[in-house]
């Protein structure tokens, strides 16, 4: 959850009004002030509002006249550089009290219902007292950093910002191998993972150099399983029955001995892929492996925001669960070893559970 900062309207009410004590606080801002209302749960008058619609509050509005410039136009980067200073600044204006979120407004005449013509939905702010969700919202990169990923990696692990982990998606793969001590280095237990991180580029660097760069210009999203990385099918069979045995201990370990059964018992074979349509979740061996998805979850021992912004720029290496747990494990708890999932993706192969067989099967890999 993320405020919106390319909102060129903001709804103030209660001591905020025009003409009330605290409306200094937005009397510069350019514009002219419409009349209106919102509904909302009034609490503690004049601006102690809550979640809820039994009230009719009265509230005005300001659309800023000086941001009128389209998206794509020749103006719109000035204007979003200045609508990202001017929410900042009423940002620290009105203090940590107060969080910025979106509300619906109807102009003075009008009914208070989705389907009147002038309703809008726009900024407004609210006490953080009867709003506490809010406080957990992420900054938002400035228009001046937005594209330099590791400036905004900087700010985050330094505890500086804390972003939308998607944000982050390609902080890995626009990174290169001598590049990882200096941006990964410095986290706690970071030469372990910086270790780990290498040696999946080892595995992965095309003939350029590069992980998504391909020969004759090509370039992809992803990065993919590679030829030269492949296993005959009997390891990657012993391969698929490692990663299960890991599952079905973790499962065993935390009381659930009908699902760790059930992964026991499966009967490996190498094969075609089973059909997406035909899997279903009630099957035994599906679900012991969902709950123990579940369980792997809980192994995780940091909290700190980069861990998850980390996370998912692993996960952005090659949209893969297997690579993101393996190269994150070492902030994961001791005792599941993730190697054997990372080795039988490295691999090209994958498997499937149906009616107690585990089918192993390969997937395209990409010449390297």
């Amino acid at each position: 959850m993320t405020p919106n900062n390319l909102c060129r309207t903001l709804i103030v009410y209660g001591s905020y009004a025009p003409g009330n004590p605290n409306h200094h606080c937005f009397a510069d801002l350019p514009g002219t002030w419409r009349k209106g209302k919102i509904l909302a749960h009034m609490l503690t008058r004049p601006d102690g509002i809550g979640p809820g619609e039994c009230d009719v509050v009265e509230a005005w509005t300001i659309e800023f006249d000086d941001c009128h410039a389209e998206m794509f136009t020749p103006g719109w980067e000035n204007q979003r550089k200045s609508l990202h200073r001017r929410w900042t600044t009423l940002d620290a204006t009105m203090g940590p009290a107060w969080a910025r979120t979106e509300r619906r407004w109807w102009p003075e005449n009008s009914d208070p219902m989705p389907s009147d013509p002038g309703m809008i939905v726009v900024n407004i702010y609210v006490p953080l007292e009867h709003f506490p969700y809010l406080a957990s919202q992420n900054d938002i990169p400035s228009p001046d950093d937005e594209d330099d990923i590791f400036e905004l990696w900087r700010q985050q692990k330094e505890g500086e910002k804390d972003y939308d982990s998607g944000v982050f998606i390609g902080l890995i793969k626009d990174s290169l191998p001598a590049d990882l001590p200096e941006q990964f280095g410095d986290l706690p237990r970071g030469a372990e993972f910086v270790s780990r991180l290498s040696r999946f580029f080892e595995d992965h660097l095309l003939s350029s150099g590069n992980l998504l760069c391909g020969d004759e210009d090509s370039f992809y999203l992803y990065v993919w399983p590679l030829q030269r990385n492949a296993l005959p099918p009997s390891q990657l069979v012993e391969l698929a029955r490692a990663d299960i045995a890991q599952h079905a201990n973790l499962l065993r370990s935390n009381g659930r001995a009908k699902d760790a059964n059930a992964l026991a018992a499966l009967r490996f074979e190498f094969g075609e892929p089973v059909d997406d349509s035909s899997w279903s979740h009630d099957d035994p061996g599906v679900e012991a492996l969902d709950s123990a998805a579940d369980l792997c979850l809980e192994l995780v021992t940091s909290d700190e925001p980069w861990f998850y912004c980390l996370s998912e720029a692993c996960y952005g290496l090659a949209a893969s669960f297997a690579l993101r747990d393996w190269l994150m494990s070492v902030w994961y708890q001791s005792g599941f070893d993730f190697t054997p999932a990372y080795l039988l993706w490295k691999a090209g192969g994958k498997y499937s559970l149906k009616d107690g067989v585990c089918v192993v099967y390969e997937v395209e890999r990409r010449l390297g």
